[in-house]
């Protein structure tokens, strides 16, 4: 048998060489692979997810809905507070939903009394739905009984932490509702071809009858960042 001939010098150089270049092209591509996905991790997101759905079931538990009208319509009267005075397609693109199933829902908390519309005066032809006074008021109690509910459960935190998660969790929805290739302040309700956002003139609206009983609109991707 004859004797194994050992590598040269120049050919271990060579090898090293080329594991070398190897190396840097897969930190190379590595490095690629991470500047392209920007954001946490899809693993992290999915646990996320899983948190405020137990968070959503939690709050179910403790606070419940007001003993006149469903979560989701407490939802609907919040946002009308915060718009103040809005057309019902404003008000269906800040809820994410339909403008036929915001109509609806505008529809029966104006017959509990709890919304009412209102002629725009800079177009006749529409109108803004504004809180009444019962619609405040109920509001108001809500807010002060699950504000109760919830800090007799928190009796371990401080102000300045429920302060920072508050804030958390509206930098999460803000994010959430934001569509990354429509740009921000583009959520998935608002990808609708521009005569749904039309709003049919007063008069019309004014002829639909008000629905006889108070069926909730459901939108789990609001019920689930709100605590």
């Amino acid at each position: 048998m004859g004797c194994r001939k050992q590598p040269s010098v120049a050919h271990l150089f060579s090898t090293a060489r080329e594991q070398t270049r190897r190396s840097r092209r897969n930190v190379h591509d590595r490095t690629n692979d991470e500047a392209q996905r920007s954001g946490p991790s899809p693993a992290l997101c999915s646990e996320l997810l899983q948190a405020l759905s137990q968070l959503n079931r939690t709050r179910k538990h403790i606070v419940g809905d007001s003993p006149r009208v469903h979560f989701t319509s407490l939802i609907t009267l919040y946002t009308v507070q915060e718009l103040r005075r809005t057309r019902i397609s404003g008000l269906a693109e800040r809820l994410m939903i339909d403008l036929s199933a915001a109509s609806r829902q505008v529809s029966v908390l104006e017959n509990d009394g709890l919304l009412r519309r209102i002629r725009d005066e800079s177009d006749h032809r529409a109108c803004l739905v504004e809180l009444t006074a019962d619609g405040e008021q109920l509001l108001a109690e809500y807010q002060r009984d699950s504000g109760r509910a919830v800090a007799g459960r928190l009796t371990d935190w401080t102000d300045d932490q429920v302060e920072r998660m508050t804030a958390e969790l509206q930098r999460l929805t803000t994010s959430l509702c934001s569509d990354p290739a429509a740009g921000p302040g583009h959520g998935p309700g608002s990808r609708r071809s521009p005569d749904q956002h039309q709003e049919p003139p007063h008069q019309e609206q004014a002829q639909e009858p008000p629905a006889p009983t108070s069926t909730p609109v459901h939108h789990p991707e609001l019920e689930s960042v709100i605590a």
